[in-house]
């Protein structure tokens, strides 16, 4: 094995949590020449303690060039190699030189610099997801519990999930809808502003999660010409097979899922638009659907009313109280 664990062009996927990352990862590592360590890379950047925000020595997942020392990032590449593995689940040994590593986690959006010092050859596909969807299942997310990722932080009286960014200290009191939507524009943001400032425009493309789904053998095969990786009968036949659902799927996918968080999303995402500019101007093949922030009206919850003391006082005892509790006045608003 060699000691410098070097990779041939690994690709790195970059995308905000709940966008379809997983996804694409998936479909992409059915491809006969990329290794994977068929997971996300939480633990192994975080085995380092300085990158590991619950030490106390980092204050977010935010990693750049001042973070990367060389001991830290030979450790990671050592613990990447020593874990690959191809599409038949077959571990990599000593006839392998310099494999195409396919790497991806949410928490990567925030670490551009950090992983460009530690592959300074990446190739970076940037994959981004209507706000509205996004925003919609990282609240899910929330609720589920299963995407802890932080049980305690120095401050916090409740666990994170997903990815923390800088300022995530100023989201204690906010509402659920607040910290999902202040996750995605964190992501989105810094991604597009590392991405243009750092890496060269030929080693890094974009694209979007309606494109992956819905016209996945054309989509993935333009990622492979970029990539380098080879888009052979096995990845073909995943393209054209219905897509299975990725392993973090909360729900069964559907377009109209994001509606029921609709009166919540209606409070956070109209600060979307500067991004959505600067995501037009940026991306691939924009499609209008990708940007449209727009809710419907019918989709709004209307507010609740309390009712008068006077239409209370109305009431018999033995009436339904008006509050809807479908119990008896008496024994609701009317009880002493």
């Amino acid at each position: 094995m060699t000691s410098n664990y070097q990779f041939t062009k690994p690709i790195i996927i970059l995308a905000a949590p709940r966008s379809g990352s997983t996804l694409l990862f998936e479909i992409l590592s059915k491809s006969a020449n990329v290794w994977t360590i068929d997971n996300e890379s939480h633990r192994v950047i975080e085995s380092i303690t300085k990158y590991n925000p619950s030490t106390g020595l980092c204050n977010s997942n935010r990693l750049d060039e001042k973070d990367a020392d060389e001991k830290s990032l030979h450790l990671i590449r050592q613990y990447f190699y020593s874990q690959l593995r191809n599409r038949d689940d077959e571990r990599i040994d000593e006839t392998i030189t310099k494999p195409i590593l396919l790497e991806k986690t949410p928490k990567n959006a925030l670490r551009i610099p950090l992983l460009n010092k530690m592959f300074p050859d990446a190739y970076y596909i940037f994959l981004y997801r209507n706000p509205r969807e996004n925003v919609s299942s990282i609240m899910d997310g929330w609720k589920s519990k299963r995407f802890i990722t932080y049980p305690e932080l120095p401050g916090r009286h409740s666990s994170w999930s997903y990815l923390l960014p800088p300022g995530w200290e100023k989201m204690h009191n906010k509402s659920l809808e607040e910290i999902a939507y202040f996750q995605w524009k964190s992501a989105n943001s810094i991604i597009l502003s590392d991405l243009q400032s750092l890496i060269p425009a030929e080693r890094w493309t974009t694209v979007s999660y309606s494109n992956v789904v819905n016209n996945t053998e054309d989509t993935i095969r333009e990622l492979c010409n970029f990539s380098g990786l080879e888009f052979d009968p096995v990845l073909q036949q995943t393209c054209l097979n219905k897509l299975q659902m990725s392993r973090y799927t909360l729900s069964a996918p559907s377009p109209t899922k994001w509606h029921k968080h609709a009166t919540e999303l209606s409070k956070v995402i109209p600060s979307a638009k500067h991004i959505i500019k600067k995501l037009r101007q940026s991306v691939k093949k924009p499609l209008d659907a990708d940007f449209d922030i727009q809710i419907p009206s019918q989709l709004l919850k209307p507010p609740k009313t309390k009712q008068t003391n006077k239409k209370m006082e109305s009431v018999g005892r033995n009436a339904p109280c008006p509050c809807g509790s479908n119990i008896k006045y008496k024994h609701c608003h009317g009880k002493v």
